[in-house]
């Protein structure tokens, strides 16, 4: 399982959305010191992403909150995000590329292989997007905003 702490803004039914910092690799990265990448990473490394996570423990807004994610539900988004497009840019381009010779037809294939594929890709995603597997799910609260008298 994967996790990051997050900050809980705003809650929407059984969701809640949470602000949680965005990091870079460099942060483990042995040379980043000597690198111009994490120099990089540094300036841009202060904006935070909003995350739509199941919120089984009511957690409240202004919650310091613990999100798991399953590692199958990324390699899942990773793969029809990504992956399935260029697949499909290059099987449409190499089928056409094999029955003419005209590099143009082979390029417009290649370009409608990449488009069909974000279509299905996106189809795909939406289709499972309410599966309980692929959010987030809030699996601790860490510091409660909640102050009780």
């Amino acid at each position: 399982m994967l996790t990051e702490t997050g900050q809980v803004v705003t809650l929407d039914g059984q969701f809640a959305f949470i602000d949680v910092q965005r990091k870079s690799g460099c942060q483990s990265c042995a040379v980043k010191s000597g690198c111009g990448t994490s120099t990089l990473a540094a300036l841009f490394n202060k904006r935070f992403s909003h995350v739509r996570a199941l919120n089984t423990l009511q957690a409240s807004a202004g919650d310091m909150v613990e999100l798991e994610l399953n590692e199958s539900a990324l390699v899942f988004m990773t793969f029809w995000t990504y992956l399935f497009p260029i697949v499909s840019m290059f099987v449409m381009s190499l089928l056409v590329a094999s029955v003419t010779h005209y590099n143009g037809f082979a390029a417009m294939a290649g370009l409608v292989g990449l488009v069909a594929g974000l279509v299905i890709s996106r189809r795909i995603i939406r289709s499972r997007l309410d599966t309980k597997q692929l959010h987030p799910v809030i699996c601790k609260i860490v510091n409660s905003s909640y102050r009780g008298s």
